[in-house]
């Protein structure tokens, strides 16, 4: 695995969930209820939570190849 993206990781772990403990944590105890779907194109340049503005549990993103929708 690339180093940058262990890296990630590690910054992931001691940055970003310190300061959402307390909503990952209601997550697990009183399960997801995002209001919003969010469906995408699988395209990587594409980031949902950052396009709008959105933490954890508040989007369920579906993401597949040119935004296509099944019936």
């Amino acid at each position: 695995m690339d180093d940058d993206i262990l890296k990630r990781l590690r910054r992931f772990r001691t940055q970003y969930f310190p300061r959402f403990r307390k909503e990952f944590r209601q997550l697990v105890d009183q399960g997801q209820h995002p209001s919003v779907l969010f469906i995408g194109c699988s395209d990587s340049r594409i980031v949902p939570y950052l396009l709008m503005d959105c933490g954890p549990g508040e989007l369920f993103i579906v993401r597949n190849v040119g935004n296509l929708v099944p019936p």
